[in-house]
């Protein structure tokens, strides 16, 4: 069992994104289990009511927000009843016994978590609970009801056996949300970072090493930072599981105010990205940079848009991963160094145009339901697609695309074939009587 806990409540507006929260619909199941104390019947009216009663105290974040949790199968044994026993015991423990409180049970992926909002400030007295030691507290009704009901022990930092080392989190809570936003998971990130500490023997091999890999060092707040391509900054430490002084000792050659800061290589990944986005009404190929940007697109925009939610599907069917971005469009990690930027009507590919990573485009349009598409990029790019699109099964429809002569010869098709508005897939064709 894990508790955990902090204080919120300093406004009104932040009163209402934790009663949003404690609604969200992200949820599959919501259930407000007890309001005590409170004559509101709704939770925004109740953790408001509890607000205003703190008005007449020097209080300034009135609320404490808990969670309950335990594993998914235990969380099948813990009825209502025990769900309250242990809110009953963790309010006694903080001090908050009497105290006004909602409880609430969220069901996600199948397990059941409590969460518990209490006033601090006692209704009758106005005296505010002194939450000092909290984090021990919590650790102490944890193993208290482990033992109660057969849970399997959690090793806490405050109540470990002696001589037991101090326990340290594969993630933080902001690392959790930040992989669940950008499709780049914690086991990822550690996996690329152990190849470059492995392959490098000082600083600057390892900040090389890193670049390779679209990782980039930078300054932050308490040191060297690694930040991933999606952006999301990383203790090179926590992801080693290494001791900071073996990380200092071994990047000492580099000196961490010639990093540029966390914020500035976000703002440049931000701004490649923003950069690297086509939209979908353009037609002529001649509106953007050719040489820089490389994809396919469908040759007749549908009617009626994809959905994000079946772009990613198609891609998933073929076992990638990745994310929808905020904009509704839909970006794939492909490889360490490449990822897709697939609009529905649109793909480009950023990172090396692989024959590999060019088929799986081809793939994607194909399961798009494309019937016929379009290249642009270099002329390298663009024969290359081309000829692992006529080499497909059936061939996928190639428009507007003259082929060069070295790939004429080898799909051994007449030099006088010229433009080609429609590839050349027929039953009577050349390359398919070759095949």
């Amino acid at each position: 069992m894990v508790i955990k806990g902090s204080s919120r409540g300093q406004n009104k507006s932040n009163v209402k994104a934790l009663a949003s929260h404690l609604l969200s619909s992200e949820n599959e199941e919501v259930r407000v289990l007890k309001l005590d104390g409170v004559s509101s019947s709704t939770i925004e009216d109740s953790l408001e009511e509890m607000r205003t009663l703190s008005l007449g105290t020097r209080t300034r974040k009135c609320l404490y927000h808990s969670s309950i949790n335990v594993t998914p199968l235990e969380s099948r044994e813990m009825t209502d009843v025990r769900w309250l026993e242990a809110v009953e015991e963790l309010g006694k423990e903080l001090g908050m016994s009497g105290h006004q409180k909602a409880v609430v049970i969220h069901k996600k992926k199948g397990r059941e978590h409590c969460h518990i909002v209490w006033n601090k400030v006692h209704p009758d007295t106005l005296k505010t609970a002194s939450l000092s030691w909290n984090y021990k507290k919590h650790e102490e009704v944890s193993r208290r009801l482990e033992e109660r009901w057969k849970l399997s022990p959690v090793i806490g930092v405050h109540s470990r056996p002696e001589g037991t080392d101090r326990p340290q989190a594969k993630a933080t809570h902001s690392d959790w949300q930040a992989s669940t936003r950008t499709g780049v998971t914690i086991e990822e990130i550690s996996a690329v970072l152990y190849e470059c500490w492995q392959s490098s023997d000082n600083g600057e091999a390892f900040f090389q090493a890193c670049q390779q890999r679209s990782i980039s060092l930078a300054r932050g707040k308490r040191g060297m930072i690694a930040v991933d391509w999606a952006g999301t900054p990383h203790s090179i430490p926590r992801r080693l599981k290494i001791k900071a002084k073996e990380v200092q000792s071994k990047l000492s050659d580099l000196n961490p105010d010639d990093l540029p800061t966390v914020e500035a290589v976000q703002s440049v990944i931000k701004k490649n990205r923003s950069s690297s986005t086509i939209n979908m009404e353009v037609t002529n190929m001649t509106d953007f940079d050719k040489d820089q940007i490389k994809g396919i697109r469908r040759k007749k925009p549908r009617n009626k848009k994809q959905s994000p939610e079946d772009i990613l599907k198609d891609w998933v069917d073929q076992g990638y991963s990745g994310n929808i971005s905020e904009d509704g469009s839909v970006w794939i990690d492909w490889g360490l160094n490449t990822r897709f930027h697939d609009i529905g009507d649109m793909i480009t590919i950023h990172g090396p145009a692989t024959d590999e990573a060019i088929q799986s485009m081809l793939d994607a349009g194909r399961a798009h339901g494309w019937e016929s598409i379009e290249f642009f990029g270099d002329e390298d790019f663009k024969s290359r697609a081309y000829r692992l699109a006529s080499l497909m099964e059936p061939p996928f429809p190639v428009s507007g695309y003259e082929l060069p002569d070295h790939l004429k010869k080898e799909l051994e098709i007449p030099d006088n074939t010229g433009p080609s508005p429609e590839p050349i897939n027929g039953p009577d064709n050349n390359f398919n009587n070759s095949l």
